[in-house]
């Protein structure tokens, strides 16, 4: 059953319960799952066990800092391409850059504006749904290619093979069976024409 890309998951860590129900409700207002985690530690067991596709995440946790949990995504190679938007109280400019350093995507200061944390939102995940497809596109050319690759293979050995045989009559004093050189020749006219069916291999700006 294809999935719906348009309901998307989405992890949000604060320690203010206010805060995790007002982004809660916006969230869920644009028909995506929304999981709540008051804590740093709760929010890595869970986001290692079912990641999800956008992580809001606070600065000032109680038990660990947002900076420091945005880094241990983006060092592990399973979670690094999950965009984190920092949400924060915090809005002097080293702390914005402190948070792009560590490898946040985006930055939303606190008290909300709902349209603007609909916004980035909807931003961040329509980013997240065009490189997922722009992966499964490259995946699929790249399948296609080693087709390509393994049929030109096969058939460039079926014309080998047909001309060793050739080459063997001309060395052979014996008398040459004409039914197997019409079979070389069948092989090598049917290697040929396979050889000029494929179809040529994309060019890199034919990917993007």
């Amino acid at each position: 059953m294809p999935c719906d890309e348009t309901k998307m998951k989405i992890m949000i860590v604060d320690d203010v319960p206010m805060n995790l129900k007002v982004l809660d409700t916006i969230l869920r207002s644009l028909g995506h799952d929304v999981f709540a985690f008051p804590r740093g530690d709760m929010f890595l067991s869970a986001v290692r066990a079912a990641p999800p596709d956008l992580v809001l995440l606070d600065i000032n946790l109680p038990d660990m800092d947002g900076y420091g949990i945005c880094a241990l995504l983006k060092e592990d190679q399973t979670l690094r391409d999950i965009p984190v938007i920092f949400v924060s109280a915090l809005t002097e400019p080293l702390d914005k850059l402190k948070a792009f350093g560590a490898g946040g995507a985006d930055y939303i200061a606190k008290p909300f504006d709902i349209s603007e944390v609909r916004a980035r939102v909807a931003t961040h995940l329509e980013i997240r749904r065009l490189r997922r497809e722009l992966d499964r596109t490259i995946r699929t050319h790249e399948e296609r290619m080693d087709a390509l690759v393994r049929e030109t293979a096969e058939a460039g050995r079926a014309i080998i093979r047909a001309l060793a045989g050739l080459a063997e009559f001309r060395n052979d004093d014996s008398s040459v069976n004409p039914d197997r050189v019409r079979g070389f020749r069948r092989i090598l006219s049917e290697g040929i024409s396979d050889l000029l069916s494929l179809e040529p291999r994309p060019r890199p700006d034919e990917l993007k």
